[in-house]
């Protein structure tokens, strides 16, 4: 029928019928001949469309904005662990360090008065041989009484960091030099064991040492031999001034070759394992994410571990520092992505596969300075003039999470 209207020229629909017909071997000779291209949406979905031969397409859906390149690193979309705790019984694990014996006792009530606001329950601050005993034999507590005083005051709990470094000059290895560490360890174990009667029934959990693997804290450069024999000194102390107290061991830098793994089995080797009630480390990963991977953050935390079981040493580990500078420097973050890292980090300790983490102490409370170019200023949660960085809120939302789904235990 068709094909007579076509071949009569005098049909009146002629015209239209051969249009008609054009148009529709154009359609499908298209369909046939197109290859289908497989495009993924940003919401992850895959959806088939026909494009023309190596044309590029890009379907944006409305409810998925495109998304603009950040720098590295980037914001976690959704930081949450969505596994279960393995027990509904933990030590509250909020805590912070804060350097309260290098500010004015105002500052001190100040910094100690938004910590409580923020839920915090450990405060970690150092507490310096030289500082006490300037005087040989002498022992001067008083600066220390405030700060101790005040904390326990406000319902939370003192972490005493026992430094190695600040020792009496004529304790030191380098009496010149004040980051030198104590080189007598029954001196340091006699001074420690004063400050544990000293503080009895106000502090329990002391850490003996700061990074004693790096040669910033232990110059000219790290001795694990001589640090494990002031931690033994420093363990026998506490524990001859009141036995219910917890030592931990110093808190070991993953900066150093291999992220503390040979220095710790060292320790094990010179005699440490009975000397700790938990292991101390550090887990930084600045200024990437803490599951960033490659023996930085949680994965250190992994690595550590391992040494741990290779000795049949089951302890616990607190991680006496961890932490993100926001400032525009190499190597910070912008403060949205400090509050979403910390939060990370407790998400992991509390629901994680790093439960055996009690406590986590974010470094620092406070910014250092005003610098926003030297990363060492800004690792505080509020800033120099006390107003909050989001990091804040972010602190105490773990700590109403804490509540609702725990119950407390002490270490």
């Amino acid at each position: 029928m068709i094909l007579s209207f076509i071949t009569n020229p005098n049909h009146k629909t002629n015209k239209l019928y051969i249009l008609i017909i054009v148009f529709l071997s154009l359609v499908f000779s298209t369909l046939l001949f197109t290859p289908i291209t497989k495009i993924q949406a940003h919401n992850g979905s895959n959806y088939l469309f026909k494009t023309k031969q190596n044309q590029h397409v890009t379907i944006t859906p409305t409810s998925h904005p495109t998304a603009v390149p950040t720098p590295t690193p980037t914001v976690p979309a959704d930081p949450t662990v969505t596994q279960t705790p393995s027990t509904t019984q933990r030590v509250n694990p909020v805590c912070v360090s804060s350097h309260l014996n290098n500010i004015p006792q105002s500052d001190v009530d100040t910094q100690t008065t938004l910590m409580q606001q923020a839920g915090v329950k450990w405060v970690r601050f150092n507490l310096v041989w030289g500082n006490v005993e300037q005087t040989r034999g002498v022992y001067d507590w008083s600066s220390y009484d405030y700060i101790v005083n005040n904390i326990n005051s406000k319902g939370m709990h003192v972490l005493g960091l026992v430094t190695q470094w600040g020792a009496p000059s004529w304790e030191r290895t380098d009496a010149s030099n004040w980051m030198s560490p104590a080189n007598n360890p029954t001196d340091f174990g006699n001074f420690v064991q004063a400050l544990a009667t000293h503080y009895k029934g106000k502090i329990s959990l002391y850490e003996i040492g700061n990074e004693p693997n790096w040669t910033k804290f232990w110059p000219p450069a790290p001795n694990v031999q001589a640090y494990t024999q002031l931690l033994i000194a420093g363990y026998n102390g506490i524990k001859a001034a009141d036995p219910t107290d917890k030592v931990i061991s110093g808190g070991l830098t993953v900066s150093d070759n291999d992220g503390g793994m040979t220095y710790l089995q060292d320790m094990y080797n010179d005699g440490a394992k009975n000397h700790f009630d938990y292991l101390g480390f550090h887990p930084y990963s600045w200024p990437s994410s803490p599951d960033v991977g490659y023996g930085w953050g949680l994965s250190s935390l992994d690595n550590i571990r391992s040494v741990m079981v290779q000795n049949n040493d089951l302890k616990q580990i607190i991680a006496t520092e961890f932490g993100w500078p926001s400032t525009i420097a190499s190597g910070g973050v912008d403060e949205t992505t400090q509050a979403n890292y910390i939060n990370l980090m407790y998400q992991n300790i509390e629901y994680g596969n790093y439960q055996y983490v009690p406590i986590a102490c974010v470094y620092d409370f406070g910014d250092d300075g005003t610098d926003t170019t030297n990363p060492e200023d800004n690792f505080g949660i509020v800033r120099s003039d006390y107003s909050a960085k989001p990091a804040y809120a972010t602190l105490q939302q773990v700590e109403q999470n804490y509540n609702a789904n725990f119950t407390q235990i002490n270490p």
